[in-house]
């Protein structure tokens, strides 16, 4: 007897696996996992009843979409980041995309409650499978499930995949090869988009040079003067290389265009505290944690400032703040024990 596991999908999308028109499934997660899964269908019913109402598609209904059940099997031949091989495949969009083969239907589907990830099967269940009739469905034979297949998949779109994959894995660090690969291919299909040179730029490595993050940087800036994105980036650049009235001027530019992101905020509040003008950096500092309350670098910035215009309580009690967003900070708990110890110092 075979030992199935078994992947929880939503319908329609359970239902176009098995009918071989789905051809990728996407998740944010990957598997080592390859061969024949078995693919059952979620309880939940709001995507087959958003498609019904968005076609007028009778064939939108739980006897074409059955829920809480297994409805057949497939194969799982790839799991990979999404990329170049996946550009034409309109159900393709990622992160990880485990492209899939060889789905067959059960004559009668098999009762379940789902759960999360590739999942065991119990073994009367196991059973069940392997007794169970299976069949594939002529999609090109039935007019009214082509129409609902192409409802579900639309044509593809790898620019905005690329674009969301980066968004997935670049704040927590992952995936960077993969990453540079996604923003290099936005440009190739998108030379006249800010966004990739945007993109790029942030992937830059720490031994890459200045003036190679400014090439792209400016570049995105001349595709479209009004993205703030790269505008940041640009002042944090400047930031970085002690360019501290350009960093002003692009943080400024930056707050012109969308006054809500924290990080133009604390980029003026840095470079006037290390050019020596702590009372305008005080007030950028304030500004700072006004917009995002939970930004720690804010609080610090601000503590330096108030500790180098000698209001050391002021100081003190900031940090115990950014403390407590990030109470395992070392370097900040140095800091302030200092200022709490000086003669220890």
């Amino acid at each position: 007897m075979a030992k199935y596991r078994c992947l929880s999908v939503r319908q329609p999308f359970a239902w176009a696996i098995v009918a071989n028109a789905k051809t990728t499934e996407n998740r944010s997660w990957s598997t080592d996992y390859r061969g024949t899964i078995a693919i059952h269908a979620s309880a939940s019913k709001q995507a087959v009843n958003a498609y019904r109402k968005k076609t007028g598609n009778s064939l939108f209904n739980d006897e074409t979409f059955p829920l809480g059940v297994i409805i057949g099997l497939a194969d799982i031949v790839e799991v990979a980041l999404y990329g170049k091989q996946h550009e034409n495949d309109g159900s393709a969009f990622g992160p990880f995309c485990w492209t899939m083969a060889n789905g067959r239907l059960f004559t009668k589907p098999i009762p379940l409650k789902g759960k999360l990830n590739l999942f065991n099967l119990s073994e009367s269940v196991n059973q069940e499978i392997d007794e169970s009739e299976t069949f594939q469905i002529n999609l090109d034979g039935t007019p009214e499930l082509r129409s609902a297949v192409d409802a579900m998949i639309g044509p593809p779109d790898p620019f905005l995949s690329y674009a969301e994959l980066y968004d997935e894995f670049f704040p927590r660090g992952l995936h960077q090869e993969a990453l540079v690969a996604a923003a290099n291919r936005m440009i190739e299909l998108e030379p006249n988009s800010a966004e990739g040179y945007a993109i790029r730029a942030s992937l830059k490595s720490d031994n890459s040079s200045p003036d190679e993050i400014l090439t792209d940087l400016l570049r995105a800036i001349e595709l479209d003067s009004n993205y703030q994105f790269p505008q940041t980036l640009l002042a944090v650049v400047y930031l970085d290389s002690e360019n501290f009235q350009d960093a002003i001027v692009a943080a400024e530019r930056a707050i012109q265009i969308d006054d809500a992101n924290v990080v133009p905020y604390w980029v003026i509040a840095r470079a006037n505290r290390l050019l020596g003008r702590l009372e305008q950096s005080v007030d950028y500092g304030l500004l700072a944690i006004e917009r995002n309350e939970k930004y720690v670098d804010a609080y610090c910035e601000l503590g330096e400032a108030y500790a180098e215009q000698g209001k050391t309580a002021e100081a003190i009690e900031v940090l115990d703040k950014a403390l407590e967003l990030a109470p395992n900070d070392s370097e900040i708990l140095l800091y302030k024990t200092k200022l709490e110890n000086p003669e220890k110092s």
